[in-house]
């Protein structure tokens, strides 16, 4: 850094220290509103919009662009390039763009079956749990034996491990699975990016995620098996979106595969939910499933997220602050 650099970023830090705290408490919460509703921003924009809030000037202009300094540092923004201003009152040819990294669209992305089924059953529910992050994740005595189910039949499955005493029922249904031809591949966690590419599960760009519990490979029969364990007691609410969204993620991560076998295996019920997938069938499918993630996107574009009661809303919902909980 040149002296002249030098000297600008310590009169910033400087206008930066010696404003009043209400000033800056009050310009982070009408920023924290702008960039949740707007993914990529100038510090022009945000200044308009706190101007437009009712805010007072700072006691020095230098404060404005210490201000978006502190963004930064706050990992609220990450600059991503120079453009040309779009506000009336910028001087100056080019200013930093910055994307904005508390805006809604960044927190329904990537998005899973799961993601969107939670969003589809009630938007409220899902902006509390899934973008406020207000209510933690509780491990119910279900889910750790479904856990505890996926782990016992990784190991069967890919390494000869014994089942464990409580899980006997299930080793005829996994004998069957192994005998099928192809690779095994357990617990295979798989990534796309917006583009419907490949990618890895925690790549930055990664738009959609998904894992398989098991997926079998036979190349050269350019057909592939995806299978997902079920521990629940019957399989009357079985729902085979999940296989779909499983399906179209193999068929690019593994374009020489044409044909997909799918099951969803109730293992306690010994029920087995079937389907079959082509390589043709990946554009209306994919169609089908952007229209659910536009819904969801759409609604965190707006910040918009509408109650839809439901059955669990009066003793299975813990968003206390909706009309419709049990609780009110």
């Amino acid at each position: 850094m040149d002296g002249r650099h030098e000297f600008i970023a310590a009169e910033i830090e400087r206008a930066y220290v010696n404003e009043d705290d209400n000033w800056k408490k009050e310009y982070y919460r009408n920023a924290a509103n702008y960039l949740a509703k707007n993914r990529y921003v100038e510090g022009g924009k945000i200044c308009a919009f706190c101007r437009a809030q009712g805010m007072a000037e700072p006691h020095h202009h230098n404060v404005w662009g210490a201000m978006m300094t502190s963004l930064r540092k706050l990992g609220w923004v990450e600059k991503i390039g120079m453009v040309q201003p779009t506000t009336k009152h910028t001087h100056i040819n080019k200013v930093c763009q910055w994307e904005s990294k508390l805006s809604m669209t960044h927190k329904v992305a990537p998005w899973s079956f799961s993601k969107i089924k939670a969003f589809e059953q009630c938007p409220k529910q899902f902006y509390h749990e899934k973008i406020l992050k207000e209510y933690p994740f509780v491990q119910t005595n279900a889910i750790l034996y479904g856990n505890e189910f996926h782990k016992a039949a990784e190991n069967y499955v890919l390494y000869d491990t014994p089942l464990p005493k409580r899980f006997d029922y299930t080793q005829a249904t996994l004998d069957a699975l192994n005998e099928k031809q192809g690779i095994k591949l357990a617990e295979q966690k798989i990534g796309v990016t917006e583009n419907l590419a490949a990618c890895g599960f925690y790549d930055k760009d990664v738009w959609f995620r998904g894992i398989i519990d098991l997926l079998i490979l036979d190349t050269l029969g350019e057909t592939a098996w995806v299978i997902d364990y079920k521990t629940g007691k019957n399989a009357r609410y079985a729902d085979t979106g999940q296989l779909e969204l499983m399906a179209m993620a193999v068929f690019i991560h593994y374009p020489e595969v044409k044909k997909i076998r799918a099951g969803l295996v109730f293992v306690v019920s010994n029920d087995l939910i079937k389907a079959k997938y082509h390589e043709y069938d990946t554009s209306s499918l994919w169609t089908k499933w952007l229209g659910k993630y536009e819904a969801m996107k759409t609604a965190a574009n707006k910040n918009v997220w509408n109650p839809r009661p439901n059955g669990l809303c009066k003793r299975h919902c813990p968003v206390t602050v909706c009309v419709h909980n049990g609780s009110n």
